[in-house]
């Protein structure tokens, strides 16, 4: 029991570390695949191939990252341009396909761009052929490439036009105290855009206000459950409460370190000489996890980090997003 108590003193310690390794927080655009319900295929597993497809055009061109507002999209249709049979024994199906790619608000039904390939397949049957058709599909393809490009222009456009009414909205959720929901609008806003930075300072003041607030709560929890069963049982409880407390301030610090001494002076059963050599090393192992980020740009760096975990979660809770693209190839 003594022993677990120890392990559950270090982790509330164990903090995430930023080591030499460490990359900033970079947010790009974003573009999902979509394709709607009034596409037709042949058959329904040809949807996912092309599908699929996309899914490789986003991912080999940078623009694959879960975003925090997924109302971009790249979509596809096709067109059967020509179909014949061969000579060869046995005789097989060819087939002429030609597909086009858009790109746009798929939120707003906003075409940004289009772009067109042929393709050639070739199968047993119709079907077969045109899935040798779809599979030939490359992401870097100078005319998807083309189509991506003129669509990443005009997102740019749209966040550098709204960049600042998302930031003042961003400020009025934080005055009523929705951090998540603002940190994530505050995340919307891409790298390049001329926004970004301002952006980017927002979401490290409110997060380390938000893990400030958390670390405060998680505390008075640990408190409560100790005062509650003032035993080892209760200090395990307590630990585990605060083993959740990230980046702590000077004053959250200095609070952990009250009530761990608050805990040891009740463990009875606890040796004074040890419990003291065990609670040197853990602070010891504290200052030296977080002179990682001491510096304010390294703070920041660490609040950003956090917070996006936190924006992506509330996105995810989020109703999905409903497309309205179904006109752009009509």
């Amino acid at each position: 029991m003594m022993r677990k108590l120890f392990v559950l003193f270090f982790i509330l310690q164990s903090f995430i570390l930023f080591g030499q390794d460490y990359q900033r927080v970079v947010e790009t655009i974003c573009i999902t695949p979509y394709i709607p319900d009034e596409v037709q295929f042949p058959d329904n597993q040809l949807k996912k191939v092309l599908l699929d497809r996309l899914t490789q055009v986003v991912v080999q061109n940078g623009l694959a990252s879960k975003g925090h507002d997924n109302r971009f999209v790249i979509s596809a249709n096709t067109h059967n341009v020509s179909e014949s049979r061969t000579s060869t024994l046995p005789a097989k199906t060819a087939l002429r396909l030609s597909v086009t790619f858009y790109v746009g608000d798929g939120k707003e039904g906003i075409l940004f761009s289009s772009g067109n390939i042929e393709l050639k397949g070739i199968g047993s049957g119709y079907e077969e052929a045109y899935r040798s058709a779809l599979y030939k599909i490359r992401p870097n393809n100078p005319e998807i490439v083309q189509c991506l490009e003129v669509g990443k222009s005009r997102i740019m456009a749209y966040y550098d036009q709204i960049g600042k009414s998302v930031i003042q909205r961003a400020g009025s959720l934080i005055a009523v105290g929705n951090y998540d929901e603002a940190i994530n609008l505050l995340f919307t806003i891409p790298m390049p855009c001329k926004h970004y930075q301002r952006a980017q300072e927002m979401i490290a003041r409110y997060s380390e206000e938000r893990i400030e607030s958390y670390n405060k709560d998680l505390l008075l929890q640990a408190k409560a459950a100790w005062h509650a069963d003032m035993s080892e049982d209760g200090a395990e409880r307590a630990m585990s409460i605060m083993s959740a407390v990230q980046y702590p301030s000077k004053t959250i610090s200095g609070q952990i370190d009250k009530f761990c001494a608050e805990v040891s002076s009740h463990l009875k059963t606890l040796s004074n000489q040890r419990w003291k050599i065990e609670m040197q090393q853990l602070q010891n192992r504290h200052h030296e996890e977080m002179a990682h980020i001491q510096s304010e740009k390294e703070r920041s760096l660490a609040y950003i980090k956090a917070a996006e975990s936190v924006a992506k979660t509330w996105a995810n809770n989020q109703p999905d997003v409903v497309y309205r693209i179904y006109h752009w190839w009509y």
